[in-house]
């Protein structure tokens, strides 16, 4: 079953070159990268596995959160084809049904 996941990164270094981790991030499945330090995936990987998968590209003092947001209500302010991506990717997620309040620039 394909589940939503918001990954939220606070990368630290200035040193480390983060093309792997970014790469790892678009490996899991559909990707959605609209505002900064965040990232929202469809996929049908394992929460524990996308952990270990990014534990292995991030620098030392980096963290990162990853959060089960399948059908969850949301809202907040961004383009117009960020929401249409939610609302199109969603509805491959579970059975239920989305709770996207659109707000556009």
């Amino acid at each position: 079953m394909n589940h939503m996941y918001l990954i939220v990164v606070d990368l630290i270094s200035t040193t480390h070159d983060y093309a792997h981790l970014y790469n790892a991030i678009k490996q899991f499945g559909a990707w959605w990268h609209y505002l900064n330090n965040s990232w929202i995936v469809r996929t049908q990987q394992q929460l524990d596995l996308m952990v270990e998968t990014l534990r292995a590209h991030i620098a030392q003092g980096d963290h990162f959160m990853i959060v089960d947001i399948s059908n969850m209500p949301r809202n907040g302010w961004m383009p117009r084809d960020a929401w249409e991506w939610l609302r199109n990717h969603e509805a491959d997620t579970n059975t239920g049904t989305s709770q996207t309040t659109t707000t556009n620039e």
